[in-house]
């Protein structure tokens, strides 16, 4: 089923980029639906790679936002909110400096947001590197989330223009604040840099490489506010360490470490009538969690590491005619993860957890920037996932398949523009196998595994509408209004025994946001 799925992924790419004959520009980014794909454009062929900074041929930008969302529903991952409200304020510009070789990209992001019935989960934020790690609780609570993200990138064009540099730098600083017994006070800071080169093979192709290192470091800091009694699983303490296998009485002096150094490559031919990138990441990555309670030398202080080795390869391409263009991407990754956990009975780290992660996204965009339908697209996504737990022998496979489609209006009024997006999708469940074998009474397998499934398995439309105003401030400055409304609902459960959801369930989120190009 996976090698049917990538071969129509694959001839779906091709094929959509054969129907047109083209004529090549740089796009000016002329109303809200082009300036959004210049922002999603550069970060699926740029972003990884900074030097490319200095072969951007689109139009800069520069704005400052503000955005607020709402949400609410059943129809929601068990481990995260079943409530949230949030505000977030930003401002991101890409610019090359006059009269310079010189080109700069900046974003900074806060937000602050507070999340309510998170259940099982006293680490808030779920790896997303395929780490099994995290503190779970069975009380569920509220939290209060902030964030403080910045990241600039910079490219310079050496003399002769052969031959350009660039750097990239990033940090994030995530603050978790859970509100209610037990009570954690959570800070993640994460830093990483980039250095590339990009070199000019001929006018029209160009190579690229880079080095990246990431450092993470997270430091939980767990109490209860009131006594609570040992029996009573409710208030208990766990570090979760795969499916069914967990630490316990672990409750203070945890620190968690991440590095991913890395390695990319690029390649991009860029003529008169198309444009392509081929990208490759290869990501080794190591999670550490350290007991900063054992102070010995003698003594092993790290109770549980993962290691992870991430491979992603992505293709972009935009292909131009007299009034459109075809945008076409399609990414595919894997990884892989081994999770091992410290005995201390015989002094050495044993292997207990397996994962194994593929996902493949699609997607096809035809923009008329001048039209009144200014874009259709066609969007696929899978994902497949197999875990394994060694302890317990427990298995988990299964796989999804998202169809997604959107058209995107323009309608210009005076000096003002008025701007519609409406999209719909269904996912699908392609497959599904949750043996927990001897782990079929385990707390993490109740509280958990089963809910968790019922969720990410669970079959169901979305849609999402998107209404826009964009008007023009002392002739150089755009003010750009936006709110959008994303629904989903469950229409069938795949796995029913424990669910957290139930057919009809649905969860409505929706944002409006504020923003200001100048």
């Amino acid at each position: 089923m996976r090698i049917r799925i990538l071969i129509l992924l694959w001839f779906w790419f091709l094929a959509g980029n054969q129907v047109f004959s083209q004529t090549s520009r740089g796009l000016a980014g002329t109303n809200s639906i082009e300036r959004n794909f210049l922002h999603t454009h550069y970060q699926q062929a740029y972003a990884e790679m900074p030097s490319m900074l200095s072969l951007w041929k689109h139009s800069s930008w520069a704005f400052i936002e503000g955005q607020y969302t709402q949400g609410k529903g059943a129809f929601r991952h068990p481990q995260k909110y079943r409530q949230t409200t949030g505000l977030t304020l930003s401002t991101e510009s890409l610019y090359r400096l006059e009269k310079t070789q010189w080109t700069f990209y900046g974003k900074f992001d806060y937000g602050n947001k507070k999340a309510d019935s998170v259940m099982h989960n006293l680490s808030y934020t779920l790896p997303d590197n395929g780490s099994p790690y995290y503190f779970l609780i069975k009380k569920a609570g509220s939290w209060n989330i902030q964030k403080y993200h910045f990241k600039v990138s910079a490219s310079n064009q050496l003399p002769g223009r052969k031959l350009s540099l660039g750097f990239k730098l990033r940090y994030n600083s995530d603050l978790s604040y859970r509100k209610v017994d037990t009570r954690n006070a959570q800070t993640a800071l994460t830093m990483s840099a980039v250095l590339s080169a990009t070199y000019l093979i001929k006018p029209e192709q160009m190579f690229s490489i880079g080095f990246k290192i990431f450092r993470k470091k997270t430091e939980p800091s767990l109490h209860n506010k009131y006594q609570h009694s040992t029996q009573d699983l409710t208030y208990n303490i766990y570090i979760n360490t795969g499916m069914g296998s967990y630490l316990k009485n672990i409750n203070s002096g945890i620190t968690i470490r991440e590095t991913q150094p890395g390695i990319s490559v690029q390649w991009v031919k860029d003529t008169e009538r198309k444009y392509w990138s081929l990208h490759y990441q290869l990501d080794f990555g190591r999670e550490s969690w350290e007991n900063r309670n054992i102070n010995a030398v003698e003594v092993e202080n790290t109770i549980s590491r993962y290691h992870y080795t991430r491979h992603a390869l992505s293709l972009a391409s935009i292909r131009y005619f007299p009034k459109a263009y075809l945008s076409s991407h399609l990414k595919l990754e894997r990884l892989q993860g081994n999770g091992e956990t410290w005995n201390e009975n015989i002094q050495t780290f044993l292997e207990n957890y397996l994962t194994r992660l593929n996902k493949a996204r699609l997607s096809s965009e035809l923009y008329f920037p001048e039209a009144w339908i200014t874009k259709v697209g066609l969007h696929l996504a899978y994902d497949a996932t197999r875990n394994t737990d060694k302890n317990y022998g427990y298995k988990l496979q299964f796989s999804t398949l998202t169809m997604e489609t959107d058209i995107a209006f323009v309608q210009p009024v005076q000096d003002h523009k008025l701007s519609a997006t409406f999209k719909g999708g269904y996912r699908k469940n392609l497959h599904l196998m949750h043996n927990p074998y001897s782990a079929h009474e385990n707390l993490y397998t109740e509280w958990i595994a089963y809910p968790v499934m019922s969720y990410l398995t669970a079959d169901g439309p979305d849609a999402s509408i998107c209404l826009g105003f964009e008007t023009p401030v002392q002739q150089k400055n755009i003010l750009q209004w936006e709110i959008q409304s994303i629904y989903r609902q469950a229409t069938r459960i795949n796995s029913q025994h424990l669910a957290s959801i139930r057919k009809g369930d649905d969860f409505l989120q929706w944002y409006t946001r504020l923003r200001i190009y100048f």
